[in-house]
C-alpha cells in the first residue's frame, strides 16, 4: 500500500497503536474486509467513517489525508486545491 494515499495513512495510524484491523472494525461497527478495503484504497470511505476514525486515532480529519492541500468533494474524492484553482477564473 503506498504510504501517500488515505489507506496508507489509516495502516501507518493502526500500525502505530498497535491495533489490528479486527480493532478498527470491531469499534466502528464494520467488516475486516471493510477496514482492508479502505487500507488497500479499493472504495471511498464515508465522510461519517472519516470523523469517526480521526476520533478513534485522536487526529483531526484532514490527517488522515497525506496531502494536507486537499478538500472533500461532495462524493469524497480527494481534488487537490491546485487542480481546483486551475478550473476557477
Amino acid at each position: 500500500v503506498d504510504d501517500n494515499t488515505i489507506g496508507g495513512t489509516i495502516r501507518a495510524l493502526r500500525r502505530t497503536k498497535g491495533w489490528t484491523m479486527r480493532n478498527i472494525a470491531d469499534c466502528l461497527g464494520v467488516t475486516i474486509q471493510a477496514v482492508n478495503r479502505w487500507e488497500l484504497n479499493q472504495v471511498n470511505i464515508p465522510s461519517s467513517r472519516i470523523v469517526e476514525l480521526s476520533r478513534l486515532f485522536e487526529v483531526p480529519p484532514g490527517a488522515l489525508f497525506p496531502d494536507e492541500e486537499a478538500i472533500f468533494t461532495e462524493t469524497l474524492s480527494v481534488i487537490p486545491i491546485a487542480a481546483i484553482k486551475e478550473v476557477t477564473p
